[in-house]
């Protein structure tokens, strides 16, 4: 259920727990009770989330229904400490909190998850683009890569090659990113706010300055754990339905 590696943010709502759950302890011994009544709210909250009684947004949700259960841990292991050794000092035990912060940013700063991993290939995509660099959008294009438009890597990228032969994009801005993740695939899906440079030829045959797009993104982990874009729909411009074939027409 834990995944530390993924979510290092777990291990500071461990430090501010057991923060607390310290100071009760070291402050006031009789006030085992607090603790207590901590726990039980704590598995009463847990569980209405677990059966979706709360009308909790999705990533408060998520966020509590993984710290939740380190928050019981955290409690239950302290109370057992203090009831198995009540006459031993306890001021070692404010090294704790101390040691999962630290541990908390030096794993956040050390590993790069797959989430941020993907992440920073969606801003490289937007980078190549903004910048008409085709070698940089090669490096984040897989060797596999296919959609309903393009059957191979090759294609994809001289179709974008036909548009980097003068100023395209003035400024290009995505929406917040909500990866789904399994076995090795992601499929991001986005929308993207694009502004046209004033000399592009969309501004000049079109007159269109905006644009945004609706994209639904592909991407797969290759074997040497990096991720790349496997595939790339277009779904949606300017809240029209749309697909690669209706804005290539002017290919």
């Amino acid at each position: 259920m834990f995944n530390i590696i993924e979510q290092p943010w777990l291990l500071l709502g461990a430090a501010i727990i057991s923060l607390i759950v310290i100071y009760v302890i070291t402050i006031d011994r009789k006030s085992y009770w607090l603790t207590i009544i901590i726990f039980a709210c704590s598995s009463m909250l847990y569980l209405l989330l677990e059966t979706s009684l709360l009308p909790f947004g999705k990533t408060v949700k998520i966020i509590l229904l993984w710290l939740l259960p380190i928050a019981i841990l955290v409690i239950v292991f302290t109370i057992i400490l203090s009831i198995i050794k009540p006459k031993e000092r306890w001021d070692r035990l404010w090294v704790v909190p101390i040691v999962l912060c630290m541990f908390a940013f030096s794993l956040d700063w050390l590993v790069k998850t797959d989430d941020e991993k993907i992440k920073t290939v969606i801003n490289n995509g937007q980078s190549a683009f903004e910048n008409e660099n085709i070698e940089a959008l090669s490096e984040i294009i897989s060797d596999d890569y296919q959609d309903s438009y393009h059957s191979s890597k090759q294609e994809l990228l001289r179709h974008c090659s036909s548009y980097f032969n003068g100023p395209v994009f003035s400024s290009i801005t995505k929406t917040s990113m909500q990866t789904e993740r399994t076995d090795g695939q992601a499929i991001v899906p986005l929308v993207v706010f694009i502004t046209f440079d004033n000399e592009s030829f969309v501004f000049d045959n079109y007159g269109i300055n905006t644009a945004k797009v609706g994209v639904r993104i592909r991407l797969k982990k290759e074997r040497d754990n990096n991720w790349k874009i496997c595939g790339t729909e277009i779904l949606e411009v300017n809240n029209q339905v749309s697909d690669w074939k209706r804005i290539s027409y002017s290919d």
